[in-house]
């Protein structure tokens, strides 16, 4: 590693850092601890590897990593060229994915990526309806937006600074009368760095419902100790999940789906088969339902291998997991788009339609994985199906708020 030129003035002039045939530009003069982080990024990104990196608040961990990255993003080409072992270089730089805790976040992100030399570096930003669009109702579906009105890009094209918050694109689409939701979408596919928080990268149903390839990007989890918790909340099943008002809502969803003449014909027999099982799954638990009524009780009892003879039965069974999951992967972004007419707030976004697919998974993934040989006791476990109460709790959007 070594340094060039003078010091500069913070911000005006940047000062230049060399590591690994990397420049980097940086707005003031680095901190030796900032130092150390973009050798150590540099080295490791350059050989496609996983770094874990740690440093005590306030030793500007956020410049290192934006600065080291970009400098690295635009010297990419020449750098895998150069490198001996790898013979077929990746053609185009990777897109990097800047993943944090919360959108406030985001914006401070933002705002340092704004005293770096690398502010012209397009840009995009991954949230929800609920969070982006300036209509009291938000709802995908049934925005009357109109595509060609499109305005956010055609305002940042020449522009030497190109960061910018949610704030700043609401507001220009409030005076423009454009959809800051969809104005959002398109700056995804110029973007070459895109700020989110973690459910976008780590919820497998949001990433197949906002067709985010991660294969071949640089993935930056900021604030990494928090993944652990969101992790776990991920792989655990939220509260009153198979409820018969939600299982009727997606087989609705489903079988409007199929009915859509604009259905492509690649998935039309995915989505039969989903709404089929829904459909069957549904009719199960009124039929529970029913006799938790007629009890005069608040649940009913099921046996495990009762539970396992009457899922098998209507398509959720252990040897229907491998085609459950097949059914899944092959929805595309499009399938779900014309399924909703604000019958069911519940289900505003195709984002959240794929989100409770894939937790259906996870669950059923849960129950089966290992079935029959890890569950020599079956018979020790008993299953409640419990009438749950009228108020539900709401879930969260895709940027993990309630």
């Amino acid at each position: 590693m070594h340094v060039d030129g003078g010091i500069p003035a913070a911000g005006i002039v940047p000062r230049i850092y060399t590591f690994h045939g990397v420049q980097v530009k940086f707005p003031l003069e680095a901190y030796q601890s900032q130092l150390q982080m973009m050798n150590k990024i540099l080295y490791h990104t350059i050989r496609g590897q996983n770094l874990l990196t740690e440093s005590v608040a306030g030793t500007g961990k956020t410049l290192a990593l934006l600065c080291s990255l970009l400098a690295y993003q635009k010297n990419h080409a020449t750098l895998r060229g150069n490198m001996k072992e790898n013979t077929q270089p990746q053609a185009n730089p990777p897109l990097i994915f800047y993943a944090t805790k919360t959108l406030a976040h985001i914006k401070h992100i933002i705002g340092q990526l704004a005293l770096t030399q690398y502010v012209n570096t397009p840009m995009g930003i991954l949230s929800s309806v609920k969070n982006t669009c300036n209509n009291e109702e938000s709802d995908e579906h049934l925005c009357d937006y109109i595509p060609e009105d499109l305005a956010w890009l055609d305002h940042l094209n020449g522009q030497s600074i190109q960061a910018w918050d949610l704030e700043d694109l609401k507001k220009f689409c409030r005076e423009n009368e454009t959809c800051a939701y969809h104005e959002l979408k398109s700056t995804i596919n110029n973007a070459k760095i895109i700020f989110c928080t973690y459910n976008y990268l780590l919820h497998s149903g949001i990433r197949q419902a906002m067709n985010i390839n991660l294969k071949g990007n640089i993935l930056v989890f900021d604030e990494g100790h928090n993944v652990e918790d969101l992790c776990r909340d991920i792989a655990s099943t939220p509260k009153l999940f198979f409820t018969l008002t939600k299982i009727t809502q997606m087989t609705e969803i489903l079988q409007r789906a199929l009915a859509s003449p604009q259905l492509q014909d690649g998935v039309r027999n995915h989505v039969r088969n989903l709404a089929t099982t829904f459909q069957g799954f549904r009719d199960y638990l009124k039929n529970q339902l029913a006799a938790v009524i007629t009890s005069g009780r608040s649940h009913v009892n099921v046996s495990f291998d009762d539970l396992v003879r009457d899922l098998t039965l209507v398509g959720l069974g252990p040897n229907h997991l491998q085609q459950l999951r097949t059914d899944v992967s092959n929805l595309n972004g499009n399938v779900l788009g014309l399924t909703l007419q604000g019958q069911f707030p519940e289900f505003r976004t195709k984002v959240q339609v794929m989100r409770y697919l894939s937790n259906a998974l996870i669950l059923l993934s849960t129950l089966w994985d290992g079935y029959p040989n890890e569950f020599l006791n079956s018979n020790s476990y008993v299953v409640l199906l419990c009438q749950p109460a009228l108020d539900e709790p709401d879930e969260e959007d895709d940027d993990g708020n309630k």
